[in-house]
């Protein structure tokens, strides 16, 4: 599923703000893509990216507005659904979006959490992300990402 809410690209003139997270990966410990089929035993790292764009993107850039990526999982079969971790950023580290004209895009590394082992039980899980700022410029976003599986070794 796409993430929520989603700007429009190129970002039409007039608009004040936005934001769009629209990706969730997940990577091996050597930061290849993973296949998606994960043993207890290793660790995995997941990066989620995001935009902000508008007439106040650069502004908010500049005061190197703080957020936080909260990464979950959803269990299926009666697998446990829970928080993964969170990881803090700033505004500032945005670079200008080759895909979005008029967007500032934010993603791995600032955005990567590595999941250690044994952190997810057996089982199959559905992972999301948020991204949320902090006031005065409450943005937040969402993504709904990949199901993964982790195998008993």
């Amino acid at each position: 599923m796409p993430g929520q809410p989603q700007l429009i690209c190129p970002i039409p003139g007039g608009t004040v703000l936005g934001t769009d997270m629209y990706e969730l990966n997940v990577f091996d410990p050597s930061l290849n893509p993973s296949n998606l089929i994960i043993d207890v035993g290793s660790a995995f790292t997941v990066s989620a990216t995001f935009r902000i764009g508008g007439t106040l993107a650069v502004f908010i850039q500049s005061l190197a507005q703080p957020f936080t990526v909260t990464y979950y999982y959803e269990g299926f079969g009666g697998a446990a659904d829970g928080a993964l971790g969170n990881v803090a950023g700033t505004s500032a580290s945005g670079v200008v979006s080759l895909t979005c004209a008029g967007a500032l895009e934010y993603g791995a590394p600032s955005t990567n959490l590595v999941v250690p082992p044994a952190t997810l039980l057996p089982g199959l899980y559905k992972l999301g992300a948020t991204v949320t700022f902090a006031a005065p410029f409450p943005l937040m976003g969402f993504v709904e990402g990949p199901i993964v599986r982790q195998l008993a070794p």
